[in-house]
Order: C-alpha cells, then structure tokens, then sequence
C-alpha cells in the first residue's frame, strides 16, 4: 500500500513540474529523492538486520557513485532482493555480486549476512580507487563458498581464522597483503581454488607473501592455486600429493634450482613457471598429459634444446620466451592441438619452415632472434590470427599470398626486407601492421581499411602520400616517418594528416 501511495505521489510530482516552474519541480524532486531512502523497518523480504548490512555496505564503499547508481535501487526501494547484484532465497540474502562497480571505502562488518553463500566485491584492475583497511572477519559466514576480493587494496595479513570453513574459493589477487603463507589445509579444508598472486599491470598494488610452502599448506580438494609474484624465495615445492590439482601459477615468485617433474600432479593442465631463475636442461613434459598450458619464460638459466617430444600433444600453449634455447627452429608439427607457440628471444638461428609449425596455431612468436633467409609461405596455417617476426635478420620480398586471411596482426618490423610492399588486401581483418625499419622501396600500396595502426617508419618508400590513406577510417596510429615522401600534399592529405583522431608521423 505505501508503495502505491509513494508511486501516485511521485506520478503527481512530475506532473506538477511540467505545468509549474523550476522552483517547484526543484522541491518536489528534493522532496521525492528524501523520500526514497531505503527504511529497513519496512522491508519485508529479508531481516532488518540483513537489511542494514545491505544499507551499510552502501554507505560505506561510496554507493552512489557506483558504476550503476542509481538505477540499480540500491538504498531506494524496500526491496533489496530486487536491488541489482542482490540474490535472495527463503528469505535471506544469499549472494551478492558487486564486482567491477567501483566500490572504494572500508567495508563495514557484514557478520549478519549468516546465509550468504557468494561474495563477489572485485574491482576493476585498472582502478586508482579501492576497498582498503585490512581483511574483513567473516567467520560467522558459516555458509559461504565463494569469496572475491580481488584488485582492492586490503592490507596487513592474511589471517586464516577470517574465513569460514565451508569456504572452497578464495580470490584475493592483486592487494597488499603480506607476511607468510598460512597453512590452509586444517581451518580450510574444502577449498577448491585459492588465487593470491596479482593481475599483471593492476594499480591496486600486489601481494608480498612469503614462504616457504609445500603441498601440506593445502587441502587435498585444491585444483587452482595461484601465488604470482609473490616472493617465496625457495626451490620448487613438490606438489604431487594434490592430486586434484589442475592450474598451478608460480610466475615471479623468485624460484631457483632446477625442474623437477616428479613434483607434479598428473592432473595438472596450466603450469606457470615464467619469470623466475630457475636453471637446468628443460625437462621431458609429455609424462603429464593433461597438460594444455606450459609457461616457462623469462628463466634466463633454463636451457634448451628442445623437441616435439618434449612434450605432451594435449598442449595448446607454450611460451619460452627469453630461455636461451641456441638451436634452429625446432620441428613442433606433431604438436597437434597448440594454439600459441612463443619462442621471442630464446636465441634461435637459421631459416624459418613454416611445415615445423601445426596448422592449428593461432599465435605464432618468433621476435628477436637471429632467424635469416627468405619469408616462407604461411598460407597452411589457416587459423593464423597473430604472426610476429620483429627484430631478425630476415631477407628478400614479401608476397601477400604467402599469409593466411585470418591474419590480424602482423608484425616484420626491424630485418632486411627489400622489393616493394605488395597489396595486402585480402587480409580483410588485418588490424596491426608494422614494416618499419626495413628497406621497401616503391610506392605506398592500398592497405586493407580494417587497419587500426599501420608503421612503415624508415624505409626506403618514395612518390605521394596516397589518396587511398584516407579510406582507412578505423586508423589511429600511422608512422611514415623517415622515408623519401613528397611532402607537398592535397587539401584531402592535410586534412586527413591533421585529423586529431589519428596519430600520425611523418618525419623526414
């Protein structure tokens, strides 16, 4: 009945506005929006209890300034099941999910919430402004299951009594936690996934957890552990006990000594192991043979050679980049289910087979090495996305036909290309070119107008700036500099130069 009086009244207000003057529909709004605040008293749905939390946390973490405020009802109607990222059931609140809404502030104590099941309160990775203050106590949550409060900026320790036992996933990636690792398997048994490690390029900050840990700090029921860049400082744990574990991520988290796979479960499917200094030949993955993902980049003490057989043909990505490999290209043919190959810097010599690469591979990296000889025919890899061949010491021409049409991205800058550019049009969903700092001479050919950032800095090209740039509507990044351009351009040219959207460089 109160919501129907509060409906006509506010149907009359609007319209006493459209008749009257700004004066009165200015007090009738005023008036309205003093009405509208939430009275817990009234609410029916839930408890007043459950109701106030609600009401609290909004208060607390800037409410009207999240991302959907206010239509998301929040502190508005008596009906908090109805308000948006709420999840009730018999008569509690048993979810709430306000992730990426902006919320900033300290939470306030949300121990009433006893039937809450879900907890999602992550922040966007980019964000200057965050939840903060230490971790919230939410032990009397007897019935929560999921748990996130990633890319927020909570500080102090990690304090396992915190935490209910029913928990199974804890998300707290990229904060400012520190001290050590505590031991999980007694007061969390259930937990299926714990993810302490941090959002590469987050502003919230990162995690400074210490170790040492071993696989007895986890409970059997773990399948996803992710410690990322926090700095253990020890040899490689062996977790072979976990043997429901699935993704186990350990990149620059200061790991030394060599790889020891015995140390793996033979469930695992994603290892990351990037970015940390451990040394040795690398071993024979294909015992685990679940594996899909495999990242040991950035381990300048690692060393190659390497085969097919190294490892499992489940694999769909393998990353080496910066381990010092010092062999041609290995033949990974037989690795027939893998989408990304990056071996960018492992020191690779020699010419390029295209027929060493299967012809499911969507990403291929090859950067700074010192591969030489001619551009081979990629057109067999028909679902090519990203090609990247910067920094070698490749030679020749290039033929258009040569790449398959699903190319995207395409990267030649930095080796010794010669001849002219040829028309590239059939690379309809080309978005990323760079030729740069090669030795093309000719004429700038028609490019494909799905180009966003084309580079064809210091080069050998001459004649007019074409007309055809124009027709690239999508570019926002051109870089022309350093070539034998005729400067002299038509009033379409300059204006098309001038155009404050693209960022555009001439040079000399």
């Amino acid at each position: 009945m109160k919501s129907r009086i509060k409906t006509d009244l506010l149907s009359w207000l609007g319209f006493i506005c459209r008749s009257s003057g700004i004066l009165l529909c200015w007090v009738g709004l005023s008036f309205s929006s003093a009405q509208a605040a939430t009275d817990c008293t009234q609410v029916t749905q839930i408890s007043q209890a459950e109701c106030e939390t609600l009401v609290a946390l909004y208060k607390s973490t800037n409410g009207p300034n999240w991302w959907d405020s206010p239509s998301n009802n929040w502190n508005i109607t008596n009906e908090p099941c109805q308000w948006q990222g709420v999840f009730c059931g018999d008569g509690h609140v048993t979810q709430i999910d306000r992730r990426w809404q902006n919320l900033v502030g300290i939470l306030p104590d949300l121990n009433k919430l006893t039937f809450l099941q879900s907890l999602n309160l992550t922040n966007e990775p980019y964000s200057h402004k965050n939840l903060t203050g230490p971790l919230p106590n939410l032990s009397a949550l007897t019935k929560l299951t999921f748990l996130a409060l990633d890319n927020n900026q909570f500080i102090g320790t990690l304090n396992i009594l915190f935490f209910p036992s029913s928990l199974q996933s804890l998300n707290l990636n990229s904060n400012r936690l520190e001290g050590s690792i505590p031991n999980f398997r007694e007061r969390l048994p259930n937990l299926v996934s714990i993810d302490l490690g941090d959002f590469n390029g987050s502003n919230s900050g990162s995690n400074s957890l210490t170790g040492p840990i071993d696989a007895s700090y986890f409970p059997i029921s773990l399948q996803s552990l992710v410690l990322s860049n926090n700095p253990l400082k020890q040899s490689l744990p062996n977790f072979s006990s976990l043997i429901n574990l699935t993704k186990l991520h350990l990149s620059r988290t200061q790991l030394t000594g060599s790889i020891n796979l015995s140390f793996f479960p033979s469930s695992l499917q994603s290892l990351d192991l990037s970015s940390n200094q451990l040394e040795g030949k690398i071993p024979n993955f294909s015992k685990l043979n679940n594996l899909t993902e495999l990242s040991l980049g950035g381990n300048i003490l690692l060393r190659g050679p390497i085969n097919a057989l190294l490892f499992p043909q489940s694999l769909r990505y393998l990353t080496l980049s910066g381990v010092p490999l010092n062999q041609p290209i290995p033949n990974l043919s037989n690795l027939i289910n893998l989408n990304d190959l990056l071996l960018d810097g492992t020191q690779l010599t020699g010419t390029i087979n295209s027929a060493y690469f299967p012809p499911t591979l969507s990403w291929l990296n090859l950067n700074e090495n010192q591969l030489s000889g001619s551009l081979p025919d990629f057109s067999r890899l028909i679902y090519l996305e990203r090609l990247e061949l910067y920094n070698n010491q490749l030679t020749g021409s290039i033929n258009a036909a040569h790449f398959p049409t699903s190319l995207d991205d395409l990267e030649l800058s930095n080796n010794q290309f010669t001849g002219t550019i040829p028309n590239l049009n059939n690379l309809s969903h080309l978005i990323y070119l760079s030729l740069s700092v090669n030795q093309f001479t000719g004429l700038i050919p028609i490019f494909p107008t799905s180009l966003n950032s084309l580079g064809l800095f210091k080069n050998h090209l001459s004649g007019n700036i074409p007309l055809s740039l124009i027709n690239l509507t999508n570019l926002n990044n051109l870089d022309i500099g350093y070539n034998h351009l005729n400067t002299t351009t038509t009033p379409e040219i300059h204006a098309f130069l001038e155009a404050p959207a693209t960022k555009i460089l001439i040079g000399h």
